[in-house]
This record gives structure tokens, sequence and C-alpha cells, in this order.
């Protein structure tokens, strides 16, 4: 066995004995699920805001070239688009996080996870549809409108989650 190996070996032998002596401290086992979960939840909402930030730069080209083609009186659509998308990216860069609904278990039940985690991906989804639909635009009016939709239904499952993780809205 070579020093490299025996040290891997090593390695896992003390991450393995942590992961026991952990399991012994009441509590330890919930922190480190609360902890994947803060973490899962940033991940996602970062990874939201970032689709958003694709679709704002594919809105920028579509600017450019539509101002190129067609002036400045043709761009009145497209700004409003950025708007949205814009607003979005930073509403979903500060989202109430997701993994506060599992601190408040006995108040915020099962069925609620879920609906959250359904909104979650369903935004993924929507997000997904936006670039798709702003990448394949040919400076037609129902491209826009598609993309005015997409951003319509972001917005409403935004909202509809901070609703459900402020406790306003039943599952």
């Amino acid at each position: 066995m070579s020093d490299s190996d025996s040290a891997l070996q090593s390695g896992r032998g003390f991450a393995q004995a942590l992961h026991k002596l952990g399991q012994l401290i009441p509590g330890y086992d919930g922190y480190q699920n609360r902890q994947r979960l803060r973490e899962d939840d940033r991940a996602l909402r970062s990874a939201l805001a970032l689709s958003l930030d694709k679709c704002l730069r594919l809105i920028k080209d579509l600017q450019e070239q539509t101002l190129e083609s067609k002036g400045p009186e043709a761009l009145g659509n497209l700004v409003n688009c950025e708007r949205s998308a814009q607003l979005l990216s930073t509403s979903w860069r500060s989202a109430p996080a997701f993994y506060t609904a599992f601190n408040k278990e006995s108040e915020f039940g099962r069925d609620q996870q879920q609906e959250l985690i359904s909104l979650d991906l369903e935004c993924v989804d929507a997000s997904r549809e936006l670039a798709e639909t702003l990448s394949l635009h040919a400076g037609d009016d129902l491209s826009l409108s598609s993309a005015f939709e997409c951003l319509k239904r972001i917005r409403s499952l935004y909202e509809r989650r901070c609703a459900l993780l402020s406790g306003q809205v039943e599952a």
C-alpha cells in the first residue's frame, strides 16, 4: 500500500469516527440535515437567479438586434421583458429560504413541504422554457408573448412560494 492509499484510508477512518461521535451528540443529525437543506436551497435559488441572468443576456442581445433592424421604437416590449427578468432575478437571490419550512415541522406539514418542492421545480422548468423561447426568438411578437407568459408564471410561482413560507396560504 502506497503512502497516498494509507493517508486516504486514514482519512476515511477519521471521517467515520467523527460521524459516529456526532451520532452520540443529541440533535447533531438534525443539524446536519438542516445544513444540507440550507445548502440545497441556496444552490437552487442561485441556479434560478443565474438562469434568469442568462435570459437577461439573451434579451440584451435581442435588443441590440432589434435596434439595428427595426429602430428604437420597436424596443418597448423587450425593455419591459428585461425589467421583469431583472426583478425576478433579484427576487430569487433574496427569496425566503426553503429550509425554514422544515424548521417549523409542527406548523408546516408534509403537504406544504411537497408543494414548495413542486413550486421550485416548476420555476426551474419555467426558467428553462424562458431561455429556450428567448434563444429561438426571431423578433416576432408571438415569441415575446411566450416570454412574458413564462415571466408571469415564474413571478406567480415565486409569490406562491413566499406566501407558503410566511404561512399565509394553506397547501
